[in-house]
């Protein structure tokens, strides 16, 4: 997802709170800004070196997304 730093602190809580809930709930998180603006600085893996938030030694965030398997859902369409 596209989504600044603030879109991240409000998809954050209630990702957690999605994974105790029961299958059949839906959490709808409304995103309050876009990456847009970001893009040449966070979304930047030079830029993000160049100030110390990426490290040469360990893994990017982009590595571990890379790695992690497909999230598969369950949708019911019973009610």
């Amino acid at each position: 997802m596209l989504i600044g730093g603030s879109g991240g602190t409000a998809v954050s809580p209630p990702s957690r709170s999605a994974r105790s809930s029961a299958p059949e709930h839906v959490v709808v998180v409304i995103i309050p800004d876009s990456g847009r603006g970001y893009l040449s600085k966070v979304y930047d893996d030079e830029w993000m070196a160049d100030y110390g938030f990426l490290s040469a030694l360990g893994h990017t965030a982009g590595d571990i997304s890379a790695a992690r398997p497909p999230i598969s859902r369950r949708w019911s369409t019973s009610t």
